[in-house]
């Protein structure tokens, strides 16, 4: 095998790695990807840019977060000069906008997030699959921030979108669902909010082994809605099933099991282990 081959391969091992949440695995991968092509092309190549925006992903999965914005302006600057499509310039734009957005910098998330939708929709009008991720990006964004009458309109145009080109049986699909009950959610609005948490878990149940994060996930979400609802019996159900799998998936200590399970009367009032319904990471994908 040759080095561009060997490279290449790692960068598509760790990409796979980073989708199954494996992410130092991925780190592991990407770093060597990354010194191989810069090796082999020189720190400018349109290959190496690819890399440092997947690699600074897994670090903003990790928390690092100063490494990957170092990352994330090194490849766009790479895209810059190779004079790359606008495609790829708008996704740089979107990944690092989501950076700002973690960081509470919303002003300068915001900016990159409208650049990035109107590079998309210059390059391929209104009704294309980047425009929907660029619309739910910016959605997020003003739900983050209250601005839930800007975020609902926005919101419901990427959902639709996303279901015209993928399908209802999709990740992108239940990622929007999940979007759209969590501006619910977070207006007190449960009814509509709920059957849009279920329909996202069922689709996640179907597509996804048993124990991966986004049913977990999802499971979480569901058992706060049925708190505030008061359906205790239900809450409690989703939130062991949630809780298992978070102990399996990450290093959460034994004790907050024996802490759930002894305490009889915890569903009177059930406690939020892993805080607010979840938020997605990063939609623009690797």
């Amino acid at each position: 095998m040759s080095p561009p081959q060997g490279a290449s391969l790692l960068l598509r091992a760790g990409y796979y790695s980073h989708e199954r949440a494996q992410e130092q695995v991925a780190a592991s991968l990407l770093e060597q990807s990354l010194a191989v092509f810069t090796n082999l092309y020189g720190q400018n190549h349109p290959l190496v840019a690819d890399t440092l925006n997947n690699l600074a992903l897994v670090y903003k999965t990790q928390g690092k977060q100063k490494e990957a914005e170092t990352l994330f302006l090194q490849a766009f600057s790479i895209d810059i000069k190779t004079q790359e499509t606008q495609n790829k310039s708008a996704r740089l734009l979107n990944n690092l906008a989501n950076l700002y957005q973690e960081q509470s910098r919303y002003q300068e998330a915001e900016v990159l997030f409208l650049q990035a939708l109107e590079l998309d929709k210059q390059t391929y009008g209104s009704e294309h699959i980047e425009v929907a991720t660029d619309l739910n990006n910016l959605a997020l964004l003003y739900r983050i921030q209250g601005r839930y009458d800007e975020a609902e309109p926005l919101a419901r145009r990427a959902l639709a979108l996303k279901e015209k080109k993928h399908g209802y049986e999709h990740p992108a699909t239940a990622k929007n669902i999940n979007n759209l009950a969590a501006l619910y959610y977070e207006q007190e609005r449960y009814d509509e909010a709920e059957p849009l948490y279920e329909r996202a878990l069922a689709i996640r149940m179907r597509i996804y082994e048993s124990d991966h994060p986004e049913i977990a996930n999802s499971l979480n979400n569901l058992a706060l809605l049925y708190e505030k609802q008061g359906k205790f019996s239900q809450a409690e159900t989703y939130l062991q099933k949630a809780l298992v799998m978070k102990v399996r998936l990450l290093p959460i200590r034994k004790t907050i099991l024996h802490d759930f399970f002894s305490d009889k009367k915890s569903m009177q009032k059930p406690k939020n282990y892993f805080g607010k319904p979840w938020k997605p990471k990063n939609t623009s994908g690797m």
